[in-house]
């Protein structure tokens, strides 16, 4: 119930600033504002995407939200001429991005990469994984599998669960990235679902749902996060 609650919380914020986007971009297209204060679309859709991720009860979701408002905010900034960078000269700010990560998982005795196999003694049947310039292909075979997290900055990931089973009817994998990509591929008895959200970018499911034994309960693996810049697909192996 408390997964589900989350969900639809999310979902009315990200809903809720969908429209005040279009809000603001109508008052926008009409003149409402100073020719000066004009907004430009991707930074504002950034801004108001992450406002969205902040509202959210996870964790997770709230340091992405700061890091896209953030992000969005110094781009609008730019076009309205208080600051002025190009691009190539954000470089700096990803340093200080790893470093805060760095120091926040520190403090709540987190590693930056999480990842215990089936045969760890400490194995709860959930992985944390974080990316940032650079990648993975880990590879879970559980029974006991019952979801994670994983998180890429200019990287990407190639997530295997095609021999893990899912324990109890349903799983959750939060996948977050930006600018880079990811694959997750999963076995054909398990019953895809999308709850993802893409700016310049998006989430693909292009797997092929089928049990031939009908007596076996359904398993649903349930895909949720933000993909900026990036594209994450789920196939089957």
């Amino acid at each position: 119930m408390g997964s589900e609650t989350n969900r639809i919380s999310g979902a009315v914020a990200t809903s809720l600033m969908v429209i005040a986007v279009g809000v603001l971009l109508l008052l926008n297209q009409i003149g409402a504002f100073p020719a000066r204060y004009e907004l430009s679309f991707w930074p504002i859709l950034l801004v108001a995407f992450g406002a969205a991720k902040l509202l959210s009860s996870q964790t997770g979701d709230r340091h992405w939200g700061a890091l896209l408002m953030l992000v969005g905010a110094l781009f609008q900034l730019n076009d309205w001429g208080f600051i002025h960078f190009r691009f190539r000269d954000l470089w700096p700010l990803l340093i200080i991005a790893v470093g805060a990560m760095l120091l926040w998982n520190s403090l709540h005795g987190k590693n930056l990469l999480v990842f215990k196999t089936s045969t760890d003694p400490n194995f709860d049947g959930q992985f944390d994984l974080n990316y940032i310039f650079g990648g993975g292909e880990p590879r879970l075979q559980t029974k006991e599998f019952r979801g994670g997290r994983l998180n890429a900055i200019f990287g990407g990931f190639k997530l295997d669960l095609s021999r893990a089973e899912i324990q109890g009817d349903e799983a959750a994998i939060e996948a977050n990235v930006v600018f880079g990509g990811g694959e997750i591929l999963v076995p054909e008895t398990w019953r895809v679902v999308l709850h993802g959200s893409g700016i310049f970018g998006g989430y693909d499911n292009k797997t092929r749902y089928f049990q031939p034994d009908a007596s076996q309960p359904a398993k649903t693996l349930i895909v949720k996060g933000s993909a900026v810049f990036a594209g994450i697909v789920v196939k089957n192996y």
